[in-house]
């Protein structure tokens, strides 16, 4: 591979760049030891992903880091409209070790900006263009830069240990009612020392987490099923569609119906 620039001092440099749009073909694969780290950003439809001890759920608007070397499977619903836009590269250190920035798909950015969403395609469409290799690279490492500052805490590598039980409880069981108390139980911590261990690992609380998973099955739900606003809260176990509609709101910014309607048009 040619070395594109040197950009740090340290002394990392950046060897390879690719990019690509493309309607997917594959609506599920399995990935092991991806050669490229890649940054994809989902114009249309929905991905989901799923590897050794987690997963993901990334959709359209959303930007997902996936790391070299990843092991790892992705499923795309049947009959979505999935479109996307995709930077491979490669990153080395001063010691010519490859540079990743999480062991697993992350997604690194929830609903990009509109400006954030126009740089990412601009780098796309210059590498695409063989723009010259400065201004490929000065705008690759913006995007970077805006990246890092909105980083998603929807999937946090490695967990503490000591908290790890509670993580693993939550995904499988985040539609059943359960306090603070119990997980803290289950980690045979205190409920003060389980909550800030929890923050601390995880970038959130337990309520939190346990909300985001929620909000994250009910658009997948609201997404590919046609199942009514009452069938799917009572299916995530809320007490009513009022206690759903309020909970999916704030962790969404929208309404169910409303958020329906809009995965909707992205189809049309």
């Amino acid at each position: 591979m040619e070395r594109i620039s040197d950009f740090s001092p340290d002394g990392r440099k950046i060897v390879y760049f690719a990019g690509m749009k493309y309607k997917p073909q594959v609506l599920h694969c399995t990935v092991n030891g991806r050669k490229n780290s890649t940054f994809l950003y989902i114009r249309h439809g929905i991905y989901d992903y799923t590897y050794a001890g987690g997963g993901i759920h990334a959709e359209a608007g959303d930007i997902v880091y996936v790391p070299a070397g990843g092991h790892y499977t992705y499923d795309i619903p049947s009959g979505e409209d999935t479109f996307t836009v995709q930077m491979e590269f490669d990153i080395f250190d001063a010691e010519d070790k490859i540079v990743t920035f999480s062991a697993h798909p992350t997604v690194v950015m929830r609903g990009a900006t509109r400006e954030t969403a126009a740089l990412f395609e601009s780098v796309v469409a210059a590498i695409l263009g063989g723009t010259d290799r400065l201004y490929t690279t000065g705008n690759f490492l913006l995007l970077l830069s805006e990246l890092a500052k909105r980083e998603s805490h929807a999937t946090v590598a490695a967990p503490s240990e000591k908290i790890q039980t509670a993580v693993e409880y939550l995904r499988y069981h985040f539609t059943e009612p359960v306090s603070v108390a119990y997980l803290a139980k289950l980690c045979y911590l205190s409920e003060t020392h389980f909550r800030r261990l929890f923050a601390h690992g995880m970038g959130m609380s337990a309520v939190k987490y346990k909300n985001r998973l929620l909000t994250d099955a009910a658009k997948k739900l609201l997404h590919t099923e046609d199942r009514s606003i009452g069938e799917i809260a009572d299916a995530l176990g809320y007490p009513s569609v009022y206690a759903f509609s309020q909970s999916f709101r704030r962790e969404s910014g929208m309404s169910p119906s409303g958020y329906r309607a809009s995965v909707a048009c992205l189809k049309k």
